[in-house]
């Protein structure tokens, strides 16, 4: 039997009041501290990292949430579309991060600013691990909003005793990062109560079949919703994309809260209609 829909949605929205009330205390700290240029430069230096992490994804996020939803209850299928879609992650991931550095390297001349995006990039270098889609799948959420809560709270405990000056920018940018992908740490060790990884030789023809609709979902999504920080940073300067992204992080707020259902339903959906129609 699945979890209980009416638990799950109230870990969910637990975990989403919590995203959504966490950047506004960051925020207040790191804007009495860091000047708007560097409040910028940060926010552009994220929206290119969050679009190449989009991009390495191939779609897995939602594709895998699926596959593990529908094939939970057997171990062996589970523990292989594990395995696929993590060693395909990693690789998609090495290839879109070598392409990141190479831009970078060409395109950024401030040694400072070179720093931060050489420090957000590990967010991309470890997102093959974040495994959300996996959790997901398997309607873990007590688990995924206690895990997220826990270490975004360490995250901002670190800052606090640690970021007193504008010269602490690298640092910052490091507990940042440590507030995402650290969850992958805890991800990857956890996943052995449920499944067992093996080093497999994955099908590329199949799972591009399988992956191809996500990922063109991925697509139309960066352009709809991942490009205006990009498009802003490069025809301006950092200050405004700074004002930009603050006002971009209410604006979400209301996106959020009405897709928590749906979210919360999608993995149970997937079980059911397979159970029903497929077998």
């Amino acid at each position: 039997m699945g979890k209980s829909i009416i638990k799950n949605y109230l870990y969910n929205n637990i975990l989403l009041i919590f995203n959504l009330i966490y950047p506004f205390f960051t925020m207040v700290y790191v804007n009495k501290i860091f000047s708007l240029e560097t409040i910028g430069e940060i926010s552009f230096a994220l929206s290119i990292i969050t679009v190449f992490i989009s991009l390495s994804s191939l779609g897995i996020p939602v594709y895998g949430m699926r596959e593990i939803a529908i094939n939970r209850h057997d171990l062996k299928k589970m523990s292989k579309i594990f395995s696929e879609l993590l060693t395909l992650n990693f690789i998609s991931t090495i290839i879109f991060g070598i392409i990141y550095f190479i831009i970078i390297y060409f395109y950024i001349e401030n040694s400072k600013n070179l720093q931060i995006y050489l420090i957000l990039s590990i967010n991309l270098l470890l997102n093959s691990f974040l495994l959300e889609w996996f959790y997901t799948g398997l309607e873990e959420y007590e688990y995924i909003t206690k895990r997220n809560i826990l270490v975004k709270i360490i995250s901002f405990i670190f800052m606090i005793f640690f970021i007193k000056t504008e010269k602490d920018v690298n640092l910052y940018l490091i507990f940042l990062v440590l507030g995402t992908s650290l969850n992958g740490f805890f991800n990857i060790y956890n996943s052995k109560k449920y499944v067992k990884f093996s080093f497999i030789k994955v099908k590329l023809k199949d799972k591009i079949h399988g992956l191809k609709y996500f990922y063109f979902q991925v697509i139309i999504g960066i352009f709809y919703n991942g490009c205006d920080q990009i498009i802003l940073g490069l025809q301006s300067t950092s200050t405004q994309v700074a004002y930009y992204a603050r006002c971009r992080q209410l604006i979400v707020v209301p996106i959020v809260i009405s897709s928590s259902f749906t979210k919360t339903l999608i993995p149970r959906i997937n079980n059911i209609v397979n159970r029903l129609f497929v077998k």
